[in-house]
């Protein structure tokens, strides 16, 4: 009985993530975990992507996190397959083409 109870619960709690994705409308995959560790969030359209850094930190910052993963470079094969799914979809493929990024600056005193 402890077997079905804890294959129902797996299921439960695939349901329950699924329901996450569903209510975030973003998917939880190494594609956005990297560059949202790297100062880049993806939105779906018609939202705007957001970088929180300059343009050239972004891409040192996902050079680095694919670096130091434990598993590179196989770590790069998976974000590849993760923005192939990603762009599968031509309206998706065509707004993460086009820039369509919102830059967040920091408000802070310039040091002269």
């Amino acid at each position: 009985m402890s077997a079905k109870r804890s294959t129902s619960q797996r299921a439960s709690g695939d349901t329950g993530s699924q329901n996450k994705k569903l209510k975030t409308g973003v998917p939880n995959n190494y594609l956005y975990k990297t560059l949202q560790e790297s100062g880049f969030t993806l939105k779906h359209p018609p939202n705007k992507c957001i970088a929180n850094q300059e343009t050239i930190h972004v891409v040192r910052n996902i050079k680095k996190n694919l670096q130091k993963h434990f598993e590179y470079p196989r770590n790069v094969a998976e974000l590849h397959s993760d923005f192939e799914k990603e762009c599968q979809s031509l309206d998706i493929f065509k707004h993460y083409l086009f820039p369509n990024i919102i830059r967040i600056t920091e408000d802070s005193p310039d040091e002269h």
